[in-house]
């Protein structure tokens, strides 16, 4: 296990700067989940990491040992892909044996080591067998235990979930969560799947266009996000982000439509004319209209049974509210709901960055 330093990274293909000056201080025995969409960079991020992609400018440092200039086998790091990288022509424990016996470990140790953790992984009835005759969960499993054997400084997984079904995902993601409590290794996980990060990390770290949104733990990201790209991409539904504009007494306008006048006393003069209104869908709860911050045009009722979602508008934007299951809500209704102060979120209209005010939310 060892400390992982990554400073102030650069990388760019000719002219064109794809990672503009990440930084993270990752702890000792820390599960880190880089999470983002498509392009953002968080693969090139993780290759960079392993010794795959060169560094433009920063530093890598793990165990306090700068390693921008040492190759991947050099790194004291075990990588685990997205698409499981097994030799078909190999069996489940020489696959997971290969990397122990090019480094020239004894026989005896290599088995001892195998079977120990294929024992763990649930592959010991396997070890024979070719990844052709496996499922695509055993396959990760494998994939997993070729890394675990190797016992690395810093385990790197690439999406390595990606390719399995909803509900082995599901399971994968909790034999990860027990794995990683058993092993306690530094870990650095990127996926593009806000669920997984979410129950993955210890903490996160949100990439956008190659800029690092936010750092947090789950709970910190999630509550408080830092800008509207991560309030739109972590939570699902995604937070309801709502355009409007203040006037001089207090009352806050969407196209239209009024909502409830905003209690901000003197603080009301550093809120900017415009801004983003943030609130998660489940935040939302169904009230008198006479009380409501907002009064959604319900187009779409999505029955779940435990849970409903009524989709809508006010004043031409997307609104979604989650409510119990059951509720009398209907296409065509008039939803009024409203939304505890500390569940709001106000962001910049122009630069999407959070704007910290303490905002009280009264009825109209």
């Amino acid at each position: 296990m060892a400390k992982l330093s990554l400073r102030n990274l650069r990388k760019s293909y000719g002219d064109t700067e794809v990672l503009h000056g990440v930084g993270m201080e990752i702890e000792d025995g820390e599960f880190v989940v880089i999470v983002g969409p498509s392009g953002c960079g968080k693969s090139t991020l993780l290759r960079m990491v392993a010794g795959l992609e060169g560094i433009t400018s920063g530093e890598i440092a793990i165990g306090g040992r700068v390693v921008n200039k040492l190759e991947p086998a050099e790194r004291d790091i075990a990588m685990v892909f997205q698409n499981y990288a097994l030799y078909p022509h190999m069996t489940v424990r020489q696959n997971m044996s290969y990397g122990l016996k090019i480094r020239g470990m004894k026989a005896d140790r290599i088995r001892e080591r195998v079977d120990a953790v294929a024992e763990s992984l649930g592959l010991i009835t396997y070890l024979e067998r070719k990844p052709k005759q496996l499922s695509g969960g055993q396959r990760q499993r494998v994939a997993m235990g070729r890394a675990i054997v190797r016992e690395p400084s810093v385990f790197l997984f690439d999406e390595p979930l990606s390719n399995l079904d909803a509900k082995l995902r599901v399971q994968m993601r909790l034999e990860l969560e027990l794995l990683h409590r058993r092993l306690g290794t530094t870990s650095l996980y990127v996926t593009h799947d806000q669920v997984e990060a979410i129950t993955l990390a210890d903490r996160m770290m949100v990439l956008n266009a190659g800029e690092v949104e936010q750092i947090g733990t789950p709970a910190e990201v999630y509550g408080r996000p830092a800008s509207v790209f991560v309030a739109g991409f972590i939570g699902s539904p995604s937070m309801n982000l709502i355009h409007a504009r203040r006037s001089g007494t207090g009352s806050v306008h969407v196209e239209g439509d009024t909502l409830a006048p905003l209690a901000l006393g003197a603080l009301e003069a550093r809120l900017p004319e415009q801004f983003v209104l943030g609130v998660r869908p489940e935040h939302l709860e169904v009230c008198p209209e006479r009380e409501a911050l907002l009064v959604v045009n319900v187009n779409v009722v999505e029955n779940l049974g435990a849970d409903a979602f009524a989709y809508g508008t006010i004043g031409g934007q997307p609104v979604v509210v989650r409510f119990p299951g059951g509720h009398p809500v209907k296409a065509g209704d008039r939803l009024a709901v409203r939304a505890a102060e500390e569940h709001t979120h106000l962001f910049q209209a122009e630069t999407g960055k959070r704007i910290e005010l303490e905002a009280a939310w009264v009825s109209a």
